[in-house]
């Protein structure tokens, strides 16, 4: 019996590299793109090579539960706390990142009369500047900091990275890579402008430099989702499997409950011919998202292989039920009961 992996992989839509992916995941510390709210465990990471182009510059954060509490937290903090600038700073900043943008440059202004020439401040201003859509004031306030004889080497380098992020999106990537470059020659381990140089490199189709400066950043910040599942996607592009799947693997550490993670590594041991574990992250995969038509068809081809044909019907079955074409598993699958018919030869 010969069933095609890659065609099976093919018509579940999975094998181009990020289709579906792994959520973003940014901190507080900005080490993927400054202005943008933390979003872990959801949604989906686009095309490495598009995301240059296509990210948005930030996004209102959903005003769930956990920002609710982490709003007022903040707003108490400010409040309690009138004559610490951090405290109004980082208020406006949560403010701004709701959509709450009046109120959230009120609370930067406040912070500013308090501390003038604070950078920490006046980093924070800039990033609450840049999400506000202000991105000429951003981008002088960011560069004013990267000069401030008060800021440390970390802060120099995150101020170069917003002025640089800020530029490219402006519509100058020379100038904005000249700034990447040098918040990596101010702070060597500083993830955000490691990860987007190196992402830059990966579009210019310079693979020695893109890997080096994304494992870099992986290195760096090992916690970050987006961090490491673009390293993930990049070791793929260059043909690099086994590192790529255990990138991956780190990867289903740090979200154990997204699906797409799950569709990743099971498909990289489809392909490697690990059945057995390819169908646990199948089945792990559709016990997060059941309604997912692609993971029981990937799972019916995974229990295909190993020969557990009535349940690998009943998987296609539910797969036809949620919308996917079934008809090249369930000839697979018709193939393979025929074959296993057949008297045994000596």
């Amino acid at each position: 019996m010969r069933i095609d992996v890659v065609r099976a992989l093919v018509l579940a839509g999975l094998l181009s590299i990020g289709s579906e992916g792994v959520a973003q995941h940014e901190r507080q510390s900005g080490a993927a793109s400054p202005p943008q709210p933390a979003q872990a465990q959801q949604g989906v990471v686009a095309d490495q090579l598009q995301q240059l182009d296509e990210r948005p510059q930030g996004r209102v954060v959903m005003l769930n539960e956990e920002a609710k509490r982490r709003l007022e937290q903040l707003e108490r903090e400010a409040h309690q706390n009138p004559s610490d600038a951090m405290a109004q700073a980082r208020y406006g900043r949560a403010l701004i990142a709701v959509g709450q943008i009046q109120e959230g440059l009120a609370s930067f202004a406040r912070a500013r009369a308090i501390a003038p020439d604070d950078p920490e401040v006046l980093l924070l201003y800039a990033k609450g500047l840049w999400k506000a859509g202000r991105t000429d004031e951003a981008i002088d306030l960011a560069l004013r900091v990267s000069r401030s004889a008060l800021a440390s080497n970390k802060l120099a380098s995150e101020a170069f990275f917003v002025a640089g992020e800020a530029i490219t999106r402006r519509g100058d990537p020379e100038r904005g890579e000249a700034y990447l470059v040098q918040a990596i020659e101010r702070d060597p381990d500083n993830p955000g402008p490691l990860l987007n140089l190196g992402l830059r490199r990966l579009s210019q189709r310079d693979m020695d430099d893109a890997l080096n400066l994304i494992n870099r950043a992986a290195k760096s910040d090992p916690d970050n989702v987006r961090v490491q599942s673009t390293l993930a996607q990049t070791l793929e592009i260059a043909g690099m499997e086994e590192l790529a799947l255990e990138a991956w693997t780190r990867v289903a550490d740090l979200v154990p409950g997204d699906p797409n993670v799950r569709v990743k590594l099971g498909s990289a041991y489809l392909v490697r011919g690990e059945h057995e574990t390819a169908a646990k992250h199948f089945e792990k995969g559709i016990s997060l998202t059941p309604g997912d038509a692609n993971l029981h068809l990937l799972y019916g081809e995974a229990l295909l292989y190993l020969g557990r044909l009535d349940e690998a019907a009943e998987q296609a079955e539910k797969a036809k039920q949620l919308g996917a074409d079934v008809s090249f598993l369930m000839q697979e699958i018709a193939q393979a009961r025929w074959e296993a018919s057949l008297p045994a030869q000596d």
